[in-house]
Order: structure tokens, then C-alpha cells, then sequence
């Protein structure tokens, strides 16, 4: 039989008064007896096929608006006869692919050796790369006569801040799932 000095106040093993929950990820403490107090928690990070269903699934989304805002601005403008204006269609799925693009390469630079080592330049990144991009597109259709330009637009401000949505909630999931904070 053990005593209690080698049981401990919860029985495990070790000296009694020994802090038990001690828990250690890849050789360092995590909780009460970390030295700092935010360690990495690389297994419990959001996996990425999670990652690219709530993508896939915001893709899916932004098509069903594309297409219902679409199938409503034609019947509207012919009078009541539904129809599909194909053009303004493609215009928005260009818009929805720009926008999926820009949340993908953000994705992937959160995972990437820049996010592991330096979150918050992956995020300003990011936040860099959309907003040029954005841009880049405004002039473009601003400096053309495309005559699905409206289309394009709304569409791209529409998947803009659908996307936006969608990579803030994945950041913060990252970010707070890479790191716990030690417990008083």
C-alpha cells in the first residue's frame, strides 16, 4: 500500500501538495505552472478541411444569392416574366471567386510558417492583400464599359462582406484555439 506522500492529494503519483494539473504540450507546462502566460496549444488548433467547409459553405451561399438576386432583377426589369440575365450571373460569380480567393490565401497564410510565427503580420497581410485587391478590381471596372458592371459590383460587395464574416470568425477560432492563458 502507498502512503499520501507518494499518492498525492489526488492520487496520482508524486509528493503531496504537488500541482497535478500540469498538463504538457510538446515538452512545455500548460495551466497553473506555465512560466508564461500564453503557451501554444498545437493539437487543439481547428483542423483544415473544418476550415474549408465553412469556406465551401459560404461559396455555396454567395451562388444562391448571386442567382436569386439575378432571377429578381430580371423578372423585375421584363415585367413579371422571370428569366435569367446570364451575363449578370457570370459577373457575380466572378465577384464570388475574387472574394473566395482572397479568404483562401488568407487561410492559407494562417497556416503557413508566417501565421505560426508571427500571427498578427498574417493578419495584416491579409487585410493588405484584400484591400488591394478590392481596389485593384474597382479601377478595373471603373476604367472599362462592361455593361454587367453593376452586376459585378453589388455581387462583389455583397461576397465582400460575406467572406469578410467568414475569415474574421476563422481567425479568431485560430487565434484563441493557438493559445491558452494561464489560470490564476
Amino acid at each position: 500500500m502507498t502512503g499520501p506522500e507518494e499518492l498525492g492529494a489526488e492520487g496520482h503519483h508524486g509528493p503531496v501538495g504537488a500541482d497535478s494539473s500540469v498538463e504538457l504540450v510538446d515538452g512545455e507546462p500548460i495551466g497553473a505552472a506555465a512560466d508564461s502566460p500564453v503557451s501554444p496549444a498545437p493539437s487543439s488548433l481547428p483542423s483544415l478541411s473544418s476550415e474549408l467547409r465553412w469556406l465551401l459553405s459560404a461559396i455555396c451561399f454567395g451562388l444562391a444569392g448571386v442567382i436569386a438576386a439575378h432571377f429578381r432583377e430580371t423578372a423585375e426589369n421584363i415585367g413579371g416574366a422571370s428569366g435569367v440575365d446570364a451575363g449578370g450571373i457570370a459577373a457575380g460569380i466572378a465577384a464570388l471567386t475574387i472574394c473566395a480567393s482572397v479568404t483562401l490565401a488568407s487561410i492559407q497564410w494562417r497556416r503557413g510558417p508566417l501565421g505560426k510565427q508571427n500571427p498578427v503580420a498574417s493578419s495584416l497581410l491579409t487585410v493588405a492583400f484584400r484591400t488591394l485587391v478590392m481596389l485593384g478590381c474597382l479601377g478595373l471596372v471603373a476604367a472599362t464599359k462592361w455593361p454587367h458592371r453593376n452586376s459585378f459590383l453589388l455581387s462583389l460587395l455583397g461576397c465582400y462582406f460575406l467572406f469578410l464574416i467568414l475569415e474574421s470568425g476563422l481567425s479568431i477560432r485560430w487565434y484563441s484555439s493557438l493559445t491558452r492563458v494561464k489560470q490564476p
